[in-house]
């Protein structure tokens, strides 16, 4: 019995907690403040320039950048590593780019196991 009405007790505690956050709230931001707040915003839109995003993204994936990692290791890179050293394109864009490179003869591909090892024609 005891147990019940501390418990009683406890639950009007909280009840009369929360009724006057609730309360606050309601009368510390009034719905005109929200719209009138929202007419005069000083905050000004700029406009957006589809050059300023291609000067942003990173260097596009090109045979001169394959080629200038290639003539790093003379011995040749696998072409995970490649995936590693170029984690800003994806796994298909490199593949393809290098296997239209291997097809024009401007690199050499050997398969090694599950992947290719690249070398430099150069």
């Amino acid at each position: 019995m005891k147990k019940i009405s501390i418990l009683k007790k406890v639950v009007e505690k909280i009840k009369s907690i929360f009724n006057s956050t609730e309360a606050k709230t309601k009368s510390d931001t009034p719905k005109e403040e929200f719209t009138n707040a929202s007419k005069e915003s000083t905050y000004k839109k700029e406009p957006f320039h589809v050059e300023d995003t291609k000067k942003e993204r990173s260097n596009e994936l090109t045979p001169e950048l394959i080629l200038d990692i290639l003539s790093k290791n003379k011995s040749g890179i696998k072409q995970t590593q490649l995936y590693i050293e170029l984690p800003q394109f994806s796994r298909q864009k490199i593949t393809a780019l290098l296997a239209k490179m291997d097809k024009e003869e401007a690199i050499k591909r050997e398969k090694k196991g599950t992947s290719y090892t690249v070398f430099s024609k150069s």
